[in-house]
């Protein structure tokens, strides 16, 4: 039987879904913004960004269009905070956690039947960003299949 492989955009709603799920308990300090926001956020709460960034395909069969590749790439999750606002930070620190938690060593499916899979999270701080706010990068690896056309 062929495997299904999932498509970009299904992978980056599910890893998007499992990231909303996740922060739903931190709502009321939160705002997600979304990729392609125009107006500007309310800056006084946690600001929550995501970025998709699939990497190099890499062939693992023979076959052709009908062989299997692996394919990798990073769902990043940047929480940005007001700088100086230590009650904030930690908040911060307590999502990212439960982010890192929620995103580790997944099996997700997607809507065509594809599945993909998470690997370790990794935390870093990455200090005080351009505008003058403290943030916190989420990066989430995840690993799927691509190809078996015929």
């Amino acid at each position: 039987m062929m495997q299904i492989c999932p498509s970009l955009s299904e992978i980056n709603a599910a890893l998007r879904a499992v990231m909303v799920e996740t922060v739903k308990p931190f709502s009321s300090h939160i705002i997600i913004v979304p990729e392609v926001q125009e107006a500007a956020p309310d800056t006084a709460k946690i600001l929550i960004l995501q970025a998709f960034k699939p990497e190099i395909v890499s062939g693992a069969e023979l076959g052709g269009r009908a062989g299997h590749s692996r394919r990798e790439g990073n769902y990043l999750v940047t929480l940005s905070v007001p700088k100086g606002d230590k009650v904030k930070m930690d908040q911060a620190w307590a999502i990212s956690g439960a982010l890192g938690d929620d995103f580790r060593m997944l099996k997700l499916s997607v809507p065509s039947g594809g599945v993909f899979w998470t690997e370790d999270t990794n935390i870093t701080n990455p200090g005080i960003t351009p505008d003058n706010r403290m943030s916190l990068l989420v990066t989430v690896p995840w690993t799927s299949w691509t190809g078996g056309k015929q």
